[in-house]
């Protein structure tokens, strides 16, 4: 078997391969990335990488060059670099997905894993109490991250309608933490004082990185393994919750008056965040895991709370 992994330089990219490296099932593990290979994924025998944006119309060619069989989407931008438009991560995420899905009609592939996010369900007052894998994939517009994840999704069911012998699994994660774990997440767990929304719990699901890649690999090891799936660790820790266990200052404001003085920074350009971001805290998607427990191996293998607990002691905060 031959796999195409999409952001294979990232961190989630770089553990999966390593893994999908040690089984002998595996002939072959293509890396795209836009950076060059790393010094980890220089000592994989069985990789090979190549520096391509994966909206390059090459990506066909090299699909079909290398006799690729399943496809694992993971390139993505969570946290735009400074400088970069709206529009150009719109069709970095959009458009570079769309080349993903040609690409698997050019060649031979019989599955494409793609890795979208819990996001996809979007920001809402109406979300129920427990997010399961048949509720609406709507995102939030003014979420740049979320509502891309939909449209991908979307834009793959259209996809699959169309090219009925091709595969799909879809991935949703909670928030993904670990040992090694960076993003805007983890960098907002390292300030020394959270802030809440008054009325809100904003509930996290955490799902182990490791289980992220152990989902990837038996999506890979499976073909039969299909349909969308969420990942996270049963329960949920309140944002109050975690502020005591890292021992950070919690304090919360009313609603309004937080999309307010948001607001008011972001117009004399003292933040980067919108008043928009508050309903990010206020109405975070709980996801249902019973699907994933059922069809998976040891998925998920730590609960939220334990998951958090591997990233508090990574950190050495007792």
């Amino acid at each position: 078997m031959n796999i195409l992994i999409t952001g294979a330089c990232g961190y989630i990219g770089t553990v999966a391969t390593l893994k999908l490296s040690s089984f002998k099932q595996i002939n072959k593990i293509v890396g795209v990335d836009v950076s060059n290979i790393s010094e980890e994924l220089k000592s994989v025998e069985s990789y090979k990488h190549f520096k391509h944006d994966i909206r390059d119309p090459e990506l066909s060619d090299l699909v079909k060059e290398e006799n690729i069989d399943v496809i694992v989407h993971l390139a993505s931008i969570l946290n735009p670099p400074l400088g970069m438009s709206e529009e150009e991560v719109e069709s970095i995420e959009i458009d570079g997905t769309e080349n993903i899905l040609k690409a698997c009609v050019s060649g031979n592939v019989k599955k494409i894993i793609f890795m979208s996010s819990g996001a996809a369900y979007g920001y809402y007052s109406d979300n129920p109490e427990l997010i399961s894998e048949d509720h609406r994939i709507k995102g939030s517009p003014h979420f740049p991250y979320s509502k891309h994840k939909a449209q991908i999704e979307k834009n793959i069911q259209v996809f699959l309608a169309q090219h009925t012998h091709i595969k799909s699994l879809i991935l949703r994660p909670g928030t993904v933490l670990g040992k090694n774990t960076l993003g805007p997440i983890t960098d907002y767990f390292q300030k020394n004082l959270l802030v809440g929304v008054s009325g809100y719990e904003s509930p996290f699901c955490f799902i182990l990185d490791e289980d992220v890649c152990s989902a990837i690999v038996q999506g890979c090891l499976n073909l039969e393994i299909v349909g969308a799936y969420n990942l996270s660790g049963d329960g949920v820790m309140s944002l109050k919750k975690i502020a005591a266990e890292l021992g950070s200052k919690y304090f919360s404001l009313p609603r309004g008056f937080m999309k307010f003085v948001i607001g008011s920074l972001k117009s004399v350009g003292l933040t980067q965040y919108s008043p928009y971001q508050v309903d990010f805290m206020c109405f975070r998607p709980v996801l249902d895991n019973k699907k994933i427990k059922r069809d998976f191996k040891n998925i998920p293998s730590k609960t939220t709370k334990e998951v958090f607990e591997v990233y508090k002691s990574s950190r050495n905060i007792s």
